[in-house]
């Protein structure tokens, strides 16, 4: 019988999230604690205070990957994940000069290999563990641009630049959504992500507030004429992780406003 209604049963479930203590991640750290999720572990290198009882930070660097699987071995020996949310954007101070005409090999190489080990390897060892167990759904941050390229007049006369790495690393994530989907299916572990459009919030390149002409931009694109706020994002997650959402696997899922419709 269908659900007459979004089952949020967080109650049962433990909530593993990576990269928790930025902007998405804090957000959805706080509803989860309101929906009184059972457990849930943040690892970031920035910590996140949070009062929530069952409730746990600890500092892990995902330039370390090769340390991962032992670490969450130890950390989850007598506790499984049920639910796994990346929400990390990792990146170097290089960042900024990865348009192409300024980009290097170093930046690029660098950037496609962090990206690769704490999205696509950790998403792997997770879903090993939750295999199991029989169970489990997998959530990762993705976002228009790695179902679309960009946008370039979106930037123009803009603080922002296009940039070389980004949409390679996301339309990657596209495809591992798909092909972990394909291969963990017969054991109940789900993997799907968020395409997000623009969030409101500082720039993640240069973090500073988004300038009224990048906006302005943007909006005429966007057939909802704005940027998305956090909550938007984050109930697509919290419907993901959920039980009402156990028939879905393998989707990269535009919350976007219309983006890429048109």
């Amino acid at each position: 019988m269908a659900n007459k209604e979004i089952e949020y049963n967080f109650k049962s479930k433990n909530f593993l999230i990576l990269g928790g203590s930025g902007l998405i991640g804090s957000a959805l750290i706080r509803k989860l604690a309101n929906f009184k999720a059972k457990s849930i572990t943040n690892l970031d290198l920035r910590k996140y205070n949070h009062t929530y009882k069952f409730y746990n930070y600890i500092n892990f660097d995902f330039n370390k990957i090769v340390n991962f699987k032992k670490f969450i071995d130890k950390t989850f020996k007598n506790k499984k994940i049920d639910v796994m949310i990346n929400t990390l954007y990792p990146k170097f101070e290089n960042w900024g000069q990865s348009s192409f005409n300024h980009i290097s090999y170093e930046n690029f190489s660098s950037h496609i290999k962090i990206n690769s080990d704490s999205f696509f390897w950790s998403s792997k060892i997770i879903a090993d563990k939750m295999k199991k167990n029989k169970s489990g759904s997998i959530i990762l941050m993705n976002s228009i641009y790695g179902i679309r390229g960009q946008y370039l007049s979106a930037y123009k006369n803009t603080e922002i630049k296009e940039n070389m790495t980004y949409p390679i690393v996301k339309g990657a994530m596209s495809n591992h959504v798909r092909q972990m989907a394909s291969f963990y299916g017969k054991d109940n572990v789900r993997i799907n992500s968020i395409c997000s459009g623009g969030i409101q919030g500082l720039n993640s390149m240069t973090d500073k507030t988004l300038s009224k002409k990048f906006l302005k931009n943007y909006n005429l694109r966007c057939p909802l004429k704005r940027l998305a706020n956090t909550d938007e994002v984050v109930d697509a997650i919290l419907f993901l992780s959920s039980n009402s959402a156990s028939y879905i696997t393998g989707i990269n899922l535009p919350i976007d406003g219309g983006w890429t419709a048109v």
